[in-house]
């Protein structure tokens, strides 16, 4: 007789790495990674050419890699389900050989600059991930030596740009022919400048607002306003520039600027209204407020919404709310066709906004806040 074993186990993916004659690779590497870029696994191939990978990782899709061979193309993991499946991955033929020197805008060789390849296609083989974060398309890195030079192996011809960056030196990019097997490349980095200003809202500084640079592309920058709405970039790239100003109470606004060759551009946010609002509907006797009905609205917008209150009486709406709404608060006990108080047109800027009503009669109450008109 023949006994049977049940065997509990969990979604896995059975990866295969191929040549270009459907022969298996033994040794090649899987390399996953998030959606942002960044390594979020690895895994080695038997004398087979074959991996498991078991679900728990944050993959977003895989690469594979050979000594030898251009890195594949990705394949999502998103429509594959993880049900013990098997799939397949090409590597491409053998790459070029790209190298070049760095310099600065005097032309004197850089040392210690980070050089990243981007490919088109994802068809680089890497040397190693630690530029995630960058995007998916930035898969190797190296630093240049002593004398400026850097050099890469194995990479594929097809839409090839390489970036390169120094702390205080700059940052450039230029765009490759690799049709040949030996690429040769040089790169003048632009110099650095400053770059600041204010973010306000009608008028008054935002503190703790995250100013950071979206452009030129692979350069990280960031910093967050003081007391007063002031911030600082330092050793930024001269040329085009991007910035986005975001904070959590605020929409966020993105701004364009030029920064001159070791000079200073001043870029101010203004920013708009909130993303979120709050407010509270209290009564003097203490009488219960759970599960009242406000509803805003701003009629030259069209923006309409609705919060129900907790059993405090606290209320919250999300979303992007103009700067000015009414307010309309319905009683839980009542008929709920009419509401017991209007608020016309109040600042979202001003928050919370507090209600409170007398216990024995709903026809009256105090409004806090700032109102141009109110109705009760």
């Amino acid at each position: 007789d023949i006994g049977t074993i049940a065997v509990k186990s969990g979604p896995i993916l059975y990866v295969s790495v191929l040549d270009a004659n459907a022969a298996p690779i033994a040794g090649a590497t899987i390399i996953g990674m998030t959606g942002s870029g960044a390594p979020e696994g690895r895994w080695q191939c038997g004398g087979e050419g074959t991996a498991t990978i078991r679900q728990g990782h944050r993959c977003r899709f895989l690469v594979a890699s050979a000594d030898g061979y251009a890195l594949s193309q990705p394949l999502s993991t998103e429509p594959l389900g993880w049900r013990q499946k098997e799939v397949s991955v090409i590597l491409g033929e053998i790459g070029r050989r790209l190298s070049g020197t760095v310099t600065d805008v005097e032309g004197r060789p850089v040392a210690r600059a980070s050089v990243i390849v981007e490919s088109d296609s994802l068809t680089v083989s890497p040397r190693n991930l630690a530029v995630g974060g960058l995007s998916t398309s930035a898969l190797i890195s190296e630093t240049t030596d002593d004398h400026g030079n850097y050099q890469f192996d194995n990479v594929s011809s097809s839409g090839i740009s390489v970036y390169a960056w120094r702390e205080g030196k700059g940052c450039a990019t230029e765009r490759v022919d690799a049709s040949v097997l030996s690429v040769v490349a040089d790169i003048q980095l632009g110099g650095v400048g400053k770059i600041g200003g204010a973010v306000e809202s009608h008028g008054k500084g935002i503190p703790d607002v995250l100013v950071s640079v979206l452009q030129p592309s692979g350069f990280a920058a960031s910093a967050r306003t003081t007391e007063d709405g002031r911030y600082v970039l330092e050793d930024v790239p001269v040329g085009a520039v991007r910035l986005c100003a975001k904070h959590s109470s605020y929409s966020s606004v993105k701004a364009d600027t030029l920064i001159p060759v070791a000079g200073q551009a001043i870029c101010n946010f203004q920013l708009a209204s909130v993303a979120m609002m709050h407010g509270v509907v209290r009564r003097e006797d203490g009488g219960a407020v759970d599960g009242w009905r406000i509803a805003l609205e701003n009629t030259d917008t069209g923006f309409y919404t609705e919060a129900i209150t907790n059993q405090a009486g606290s209320w919250t709406v999300s979303g992007k709310i103009p700067r000015t709404v009414g307010i309309q608060v319905y009683d839980a006990t009542g008929p709920g066709e009419w509401p017991v108080l209007t608020l016309r047109s109040v600042n979202t800027a001003a928050q919370p906004v507090e209600v409170l009503l007398p216990g024995d009669c709903l026809a009256t109450g105090i409004i806090r806040g700032q109102c141009s008109f109110a109705e009760c």
